[in-house]
């Protein structure tokens, strides 16, 4: 399972349509088709029921595109914790003083 067939397939689930999914991705449809259906072959399931020219979720792309929006907001948050630490926003500082004078303290960011 790869991350672009997970955003293909939330693409799909959007619009319900894989046309419109396949020019919001700025891929063909044929492509787009092909890594829908490698996905529902490593699942063992159809995520789609195909019905004429319209689709619907099927239970397992129910339970797929849940865990997507899981992912995807894990992602986010991976991406913006890494940005904040290059920043160096956050974190913590200890500051510690000789015995002598017994004074320590800790900041927080």
């Amino acid at each position: 399972m790869e991350f672009r067939q997970l955003e293909y397939f939330a693409a799909v689930c959007k619009e319900m349509h894989f046309s419109r999914a396949s020019e919001n991705l700025c891929t063909t449809q044929s492509n787009l088709s092909q890594q829908i259906k490698f996905l529902e072959n490593e699942l063992g399931m159809p995520l789609f029921d195909r019905i004429g020219r319209r689709i619907a979720l099927t239970e397992a792309g129910k339970i797929l595109l849940d865990q997507c929006q899981i992912i995807f907001e894990r992602i986010d948050y991976i991406k913006g914790a890494i940005t904040d630490l290059k920043r160096m926003e956050g974190g913590r500082l200890d500051i510690g003083i000789l015995p002598e004078m017994e004074i320590c303290c800790s900041i927080h960011c």
